[in-house]
């Protein structure tokens, strides 16, 4: 479905200031390797578009599901009925979307080109001019949809527009390769050092990502690494002390610095939309005692610390 030309978006945000510097567009591309529990986009990781059911706006009547010609959706036959969506039936035709009257059906994803997605982010043009933004593409995970993601970065920078990726690193390293050329800024994100714990909480050994953060930083462009602070899955002291000395030997390839997302359950609501489970509903957000800590760790090392704590 993804080609150089035409690729799968699930969401354009303009005027964004938190992904990247300056006022930026920030392009969702679909489709994601990584399962990490805490993802807050769980829409985003299935790269085909896909169906969203908003549960609190739905009134429970039937009609998506006599309507629905590939008998996908059901009504549970309790007293408080239930909408199920049979996902391995769907084939997205959307019927149930356009029908719905309390709209709590939409369609998570849809195809875009090149040149549309150019047109919306020309449109910020001079806001990035005075603030140094741009376009950063996040997901999901970019190199997902490594041509087509490719082929808008390329655009921009023949417009004088500065590019930015957001990246869990998780691709070959032709992939990566495909996008570099063309990125400005690497938003990294690194979940843990340990190998074991990585596959543990995100499916996926991170082995391909640290060869390419490699590459990243052997680069000419700037990298921002990305830490997500999840209590109990990466926030020991084995790891906070390996990510410090991660980014002092990063440091002595060229400057870089580290932002710091704790943890959050914004996207919980999103499982429920997509009918998956949310592992870490009872999870707390990191202390402020943790968060200070992590501060200093880094500001004796002489490590730029930024904590997103909004």
């Amino acid at each position: 479905m993804s080609n150089s030309n035409t690729g799968v978006v699930f969401d354009i945000q303009r005027f964004s200031i938190d992904d990247g510097p300056g006022i930026r567009t920030i392009v969702f591309l679909k489709g994601c390797p990584l399962r990490c529990v805490w993802c807050a986009n769980p829409e985003s990781q299935q790269i085909e578009p896909e169906i969203g059911h908003h549960y609190t706006a739905c009134k429970a009547c039937g009609k998506c599901a006599a309507n629905c010609p590939q008998k996908a959706i059901t009504m549970t036959p309790d007293v408080d009925k239930k909408l199920m969506i049979d996902r391995s039936k769907c084939d997205v035709c959307k019927i149930c979307v356009d029908g719905c009257i309390y709209k709590a059906l939409s369609c998570y994803g849809y195809t875009a080109t090149v040149d549309e997605l150019f047109e919306t982010v020309a449109k910020d043009r001079v806001y990035y001019n005075l603030t140094g933004g741009g376009l950063t593409i996040s997901g999901g995970e970019v190199t997902m949809q490594a041509d087509f993601a490719a082929a808008l970065l390329k655009k921009c920078k023949e417009a004088d527009i500065n590019t930015c990726i957001e990246t869990c690193g998780f691709a070959s390293e032709a992939q990566f390769r495909k996008v570099v050329p063309y990125t400005d800024i690497f938003l990294f994100d690194l979940k843990s050092l340990n190998d074991e714990v990585h596959k543990k909480w995100t499916g996926c050994s991170n082995v391909p990502i640290l060869k390419n953060l490699d590459i990243a930083m052997q680069s000419e462009q700037r990298v921002i690494i990305r830490w997500p602070l999840i209590p109990t899955v990466n926030d020991t002291e084995e790891n906070l002390l390996a990510m410090r000395d991660k980014l002092v030997e990063l440091n002595k390839i060229k400057y870089t610095s580290i932002e710091i997302m704790p943890y959050h359950n914004f996207g919980s609501g999103k499982y429920l939309m997509t009918h998956r489970e949310y592992e870490l509903k009872d999870l707390e957000r990191p202390s402020e005692e943790l968060l200070n800590k992590v501060q200093k760790l880094f500001d004796d090392a002489g490590i730029d610390c930024l904590i997103h704590r909004s």
